[in-house]
């Protein structure tokens, strides 16, 4: 087993590329480079460094992010914070709505706290990727099982050390017009009974230059059994549709007859447009999370997109 570690350890600074032949790769390539090196870090038993370095640097990141944030001029409003404070690791449970929420979360949140993020793809090469990384960072390509397995288990170590973790349960943006949340990753709620971490529900909404956040109470799993996780689950994603309404309700309250007719259309070109290229509207859809169990309403009559029309099938086309 020694040697086995060994071995990885020398693979793993044989592969190793610098940071100028790194950017001369293509993104899919550097993907690739990258969920290689985690497996080979994580085989090698030193996926996890730096905690100490890390939590020393997160607080003049945090500073830096404020300044920031009022040079351009956008506001972080924490509607309130019912969270209390523990002496164990704690998962912080966000909404996603664009890229710009993690920092304001971090800014409300305080404490140094990982990130758990999913296909990172050009954070890999940004200034906001470095910054990620300074900070402390985990990541897995999400339709990577092996990668997203690494990740989880790296998590939970670092829960194990005593450190904190911002996880989007969701996966991805909530690109819904009416629906508060996504079902929500499983994962989340195993590594909370693995760690008995506290789980902190987070909700962020964006009004123009103001991100609206409500914290709500921890969520002791210390109850919580592993087969119950489904029932932890729920827990989690009612709490966070809780404060995701509170949050709506602080920023901004629409009666539908204000609403433009092509609003749909206009809903999804702000979402396409705020992913700076980088993601697709069939990626979002792609990368959301489905239980085996609830079939959405676009798969129960996904049927109807290859009918054959003909007397025998037309009285399926009746309104009612």
């Amino acid at each position: 087993m020694l040697g086995d570690i060994r071995n990885t350890r020398r693979l793993l600074k044989s592969t190793y590329l610098n940071f100028f032949r790194r950017n001369k790769l293509p993104l899919e390539q550097l993907e690739k480079y990258y969920s290689k090196r985690r497996e080979q870090k994580f085989d090698a038993d030193c996926i996890i460094s730096g905690i100490l370095i890390r939590r020393i640097i997160h607080f003049p990141i945090i500073i830096a992010l404020k300044l920031w944030h009022s040079i351009c001029n956008v506001k972080c409003n924490v509607i309130y914070n019912h969270s209390t404070k523990v002496k164990k690791p704690t998962i912080y449970a966000a909404t996603h709505i664009c890229w710009d929420d993690i920092e304001y979360i971090f800014d409300a949140i305080k404490k140094h706290t990982y990130l758990f993020l999913g296909d990172p793809k050009n954070l890999y090469r940004t200034f906001d990727g470095a910054i990620l990384d300074l900070n402390g960072c985990v990541i897995c390509e999400l339709k990577d099982k092996r990668d997203r397995y690494i990740a989880k288990e790296t998590a939970i170590k670092l829960l194990n050390k005593g450190e904190n973790l911002l996880i989007f349960p969701e996966g991805v943006w909530n690109t819904s017009e009416n629906k508060l949340l996504n079902f929500l990753f499983p994962g989340i709620a195993e590594m909370a009974i693995r760690t008995n971490a506290d789980i902190v529900p987070i909700a962020i909404e964006r009004s123009d230059k103001r991100f609206d956040i409500a914290v709500g109470k921890n969520i002791d799993v210390s109850d919580y059994k592993m087969q119950e996780k489904n029932i932890l689950l729920q827990e989690i994603r009612d709490s966070m549709a809780t404060l995701k309404w509170d949050v709506l309700e602080a920023s901004r309250v629409y009666k539908r007859a204000e609403l433009p007719e092509n609003y749909s259309a206009v809903f999804k070109n702000k979402i396409i447009q705020d992913a700076r290229g980088e993601y697709g509207w069939s990626d979002f859809k792609e990368q959301e999370y489905h239980p085996k169990e609830i079939a959405e309403r676009e798969e129960v009559f996904s049927f109807m997109k290859k009918l054959s029309l003909n007397k025998n099938t037309a009285f399926l086309l009746r309104d009612n």
